[in-house]
């Protein structure tokens, strides 16, 4: 189960979420949210009184504890990713990406060699399951017919390496921030829906 939700959460695929600025914005949400449920004013406002017979079994407030818990879990997930993703994978979406980018300039600054030896003590250095999901991913300087590449072939090869290498860093962390953020839509998307429910057969009533 873990290598199944290991797949969906690379980095990259993390970037298209923690990387947007309405989920940025979340960070405050769980202060706004803290502020209205202590505000007794306020609460008076944020009770449906069409939750009917649900108010017997739920707070009145249900649905602003679901959007405070939902962007405070978004908001911790946010806040791991700008923390921990890997500064290839913030900078570029891609690999071959990075290798478009960065592949002239490191040969203008004659980085060549000090690529090969970092992609080297790159691949010697992969602890744990990082070394299990690289295992498959040769690597750039012991392929076959290396030597055949041009200079810019082999830059970008070890360009492409370096980003795949960043993509699948700290597994663990990974999975985690994918199920905060999973985990806060869900409790998000439950009020939002709920409501939408209401409001449409309250509309229906009325209607017909």
């Amino acid at each position: 189960m873990w290598a199944w939700v290991e797949q969906r959460c690379h980095w990259g695929q993390l970037r298209e979420i923690g990387s947007s600025n309405i989920v940025k914005a979340s960070v405050l949400m769980p202060v706004f949210g803290y502020m209205l449920l202590l505000n007794d004013n306020v609460q008076q406002y944020l009770t449906v009184r069409y939750d009917g017979w649900l108010l017997k079994y739920l707070p009145s407030l249900w649905r602003v504890w679901l959007l405070f818990y939902g962007s405070f879990f978004v908001a911790i997930a946010t806040i791991l990713y700008a923390w921990r993703c890997p500064s290839e994978v913030k900078k570029y979406p891609d690999a071959f990406r990075m290798a478009e980018g960065e592949t002239q300039y490191q040969l203008n600054l004659s980085q060549y060699e000090m690529m090969v030896d970092y992609v080297r003590a790159l691949s010697e250095n992969f602890r744990g399951w990082h070394r299990e999901l690289m295992a498959d991913v040769r690597i750039p300087n012991l392929q076959p017919g290396w030597q055949s590449l041009t200079d810019m072939q082999r830059m970008s090869n070890l360009q492409v390496y370096q980003w795949t290498a960043a993509n699948h860093r700290n597994p663990w962390l990974r999975i985690s921030i994918y199920l905060l953020y999973r985990f806060g839509f869900i409790l998000l998307a439950v009020p939002a829906g709920f409501t939408f429910i209401q409001v449409s057969l309250i509309a229906m009533k009325r209607v017909f």
